[in-house]
């Protein structure tokens, strides 16, 4: 078996090399300049899955410029097989084929974590291929799954938390298990003692798998005769620098003494450099976040081609760039697979995902962490969580972090127990994906959980909402997430804390110009159309409808303003009633061309009522320059409502018509007095 596996190498080394002097063609070019053969069947050859007939291996050379006659030889001794084959030989093909058996049964299949049940699928079934992204020629490029495949050699897979590294591991593992004379190992470094000796470490992990040893120097005859793939998977999951850096260390060393063997290094992107390998020898790739078209896919394959994965693509699209993460997809898929619905409350969504990921999770695999109370693990991820946003962090430092936890829990043990439970909690929370981390630094697996953790420390904090609400900042664009999850709980922590929340959060925007008052206001409003929030928040209409019309504005047109103005509000209240916007656009010029005309001389103005419409009005004021830069802003902007920033467009419209008549000089009544 050996001797064919190393005439089969040979013949795919001399392939590679040929593809390699022609420019490194993709296989379907030269697919497709071949014409018989398809670019699957290419990638399977030089990846050495698979040896087609000689037809096909000829135009492969002739097309990459080789010689036919030199390559013949080599297909020939790989495909020859051997009649003389000694019983060692047979014992170790034996062995082989009862290890890829054992890695097709045990990397084949996903166990799904829902807490509502225990369910496995089988992962070729529902995997996607990620595309990448890399350095070509010096220049970065997004390339697919084949082309990645194709150049794996000294590889690193870089990727965000959840983007799939290990899935995409397995996978790869399972691929080279099915084909013939291949070999895979998966080694997860966090079950590896350190310093790592790589070839000691894989004969005990096939020692365990198969529960016997293998034969004598098989491993590391593999590794020097046959196509192996070796994944050394989480890098980052060590627990020290100095660690991964003697980690990184001995993979450089195992490649380099193992030429043969094709090995690929998974690792967190945000710790990688700290301790990377040789980018000279190790070629890094990063795995792209998936786009639409894969998350169809993906849910193609989880609803099994039913009517629930269009019903779910149209639902999650609300959802936004969190459904571009993989494992986030994968907790909303489990989601839907089991209640049928999207909530449009999002904080439900996320309490699903805590479900998921926290107790039920573990008490479905059997875990104990008995030791921390799930109360103290939302107590201090929510002070974490409050004290990045606060500080605009993305992570921060495990010795802040350790701090943090201990002078929280403080509060409820003595000092020395505080200490011990932060400890044992930081591990937990780490273990269960909803951090990540490392002697360096800690953040949140995601930025939606670490929104969800402040949102419901917001909730449980404070005594009242009207506390809460004085305690947080302005609804920044960076607050707004957490602001809207906490008031989608608040009616679960006090009575009608929905719209008490929302008022204290209205009078907080006293202190804000008009226009960031008025783009605060819009975003309370919007919090409202939840289904969660039953009770009306009528303290943003009181304040919009409070707004006082500047006294140079005739009491007739003041009628008018405030009819429109209430019209808009009243999308606040029930936004399915709110007036049409064109109708409120047309309005708008009706009014404002009224006081416009005034300003023309009295000769034109029949010529001009009698041809121009409202609209051109203003733009006639506009080139002669009658408003001044700052009222053509303003009506330009008052023209141009959205959809769902009503307090905004009543602030425009207010101030274009108020200016209007406090500045405005009126050229007829001076000229007629």
């Amino acid at each position: 078996m050996i001797s064919i596996e190393k005439s089969h190498l040979e013949l795919v080394s001399a392939l590679r090399k040929l593809r390699t002097r022609a420019g490194d063609p993709s296989f379907r070019k030269l697919a497709g300049e071949i014409g018989t053969t398809s670019h699957t069947t290419l990638a399977e050859l030089f990846g050495g899955r698979r040896i087609p007939s000689w037809a096909t291996v000829a135009d492969v050379t002739q097309v990459l410029g080789g010689d036919p006659r030199k390559v013949r030889p080599l297909w020939e001794a790989a495909t020859r097989t051997d009649a003389q084959q000694t019983e060692r030989e047979r014992e170790e093909a034996d062995f082989v084929h009862r290890y890829c058996r054992f890695i097709l049964s045990h990397h084949g299949l996903v166990q799904i974590s829902d807490p509502r049940r225990r369910e496995t699928r089988p992962l070729e079934r529902l995997y996607v291929p990620p595309r990448f992204h890399a350095l070509v020629a010096g220049h970065p490029r997004r390339i697919s799954f084949d082309q990645f495949e194709s150049r794996i050699d000294r590889t690193v897979v870089l990727g965000a938390p959840g983007s799939g590294k290990s899935t995409l591991g397995r996978f790869l593992a399972l691929q080279y298990a099915k084909a013939a004379n291949r070999v895979p190992f998966f080694v997860r470094l966090r079950e590896t003692s350190v310093p790592l000796l790589a070839l000691r470490t894989i004969e005990r992990l096939v020692e365990v798998s198969l529960q016997t040893p293998p034969p004598e120097g098989l491993v590391r005859r593999l590794m020097v005769d046959s196509p192996t793939l070796v994944i050394f998977d989480g890098l980052d999951e060590l627990s020290t620098i100095t660690e991964r850096i003697d980690t990184a260390s001995a993979i450089e060393s195992f490649a380099a003494e193992y030429p043969n063997a094709q090995v690929i290094v998974t690792s967190r992107a945000g710790t990688y450099e700290v301790a990377s390998l040789d980018p000279q020898i190790f070629q890094t790739y990063t795995i792209a976040e998936f786009d639409d078209e894969q998350v169809g896919q993906f849910a193609e394959r989880w609803f099994e081609g039913s009517e629930m994965a269009a019903a779910f693509q149209n639902e999650s699209r609300a959802l936004g760039d969190m459904m571009l993460n993989p494992l986030m997809l994968t907790y909303t898929c489990i989601h839907y697979d089991g209640m049928g619905y999207i909530p449009r409350n999002r904080a439900d969504l996320f309490t699903s995902f805590w479900e998921v990921m926290t107790h039920k999770w573990d008490a479905a695999r059997g875990i104990d962490r008995s030791g921390v109370r799930s109360e103290d693990s939302i107590v201090v991820l929510g002070e974490l969580a409050l004290t990045m946003l606060r500080n605009s962090d993305s992570e921060i430092s495990a010795a802040a972090f350790q701090r943090l936890a201990s002078d929280t829990l403080i509060k409820k043990y003595d000092r020395n127990a505080a200490e011990k439970i932060s400890r044992e909690l930081i591990e937990n929370l780490t273990n269960q994906g909803i951090l990540i981390g490392d002697e360096a630094s800690y953040g949140f697996m995601h930025r939606a959980f670490m929104e969800y953790a402040a949102a419901k420390h917001i909730v449980s904090r404070w005594d009242t909402p009207e506390e809460a609400g004085r305690a947080l900042p302005p609804p920044t664009d960076q607050w707004r997430p957490t602001i809207a999850l906490a008031a989608q709980m608040a009616d679960n922590y006090w009575t009608h804390g929905a719209d008490r929340l929302i008022s204290s959060l209205v009078q907080a925007t006293e202190s804000l110009d008009k226009h960031q008052q008025a783009d605060v206001l819009d975003f309370l409003s919007s919090i409202m159309e939840t289904p969660v929030l039953t009770q009306p928040a009528d303290s943003v209409i009181v304040n919009v409808d409070a707004w006082p019309v500047d006294p140079a504005v005739p009491p007739t047109i003041v009628e008018e303003l405030r009819t429109m103005r209430s019209l808009l509000t009243s999308g606040l209240h029930r936004p399915a009633l709110a007036i049409g916007w064109h109708i409120l656009e047309n309005g708008l010029q009706e009014l404002l061309a009224d006081r416009l005309l005034k300003a023309f001389p009295r000769s034109f103005v029949p010529e001009i009522e009698h041809r121009f419409t409202a609209f051109d009005i203003l733009l006639m004021a506009e080139a002669f320059g009658i408003l001044t830069e700052d009222q053509i802003s303003d009506i330009k902007l008052a023209r141009s409502p959205k959809p769902g920033e009503p307090a905004r467009m009543a602030r425009t419209l207010h101030d274009a018509v108020s200016d209007l008549y406090r500045n405005f000089p009126d050229r007829q009544e001076r000229s007629s007095s």
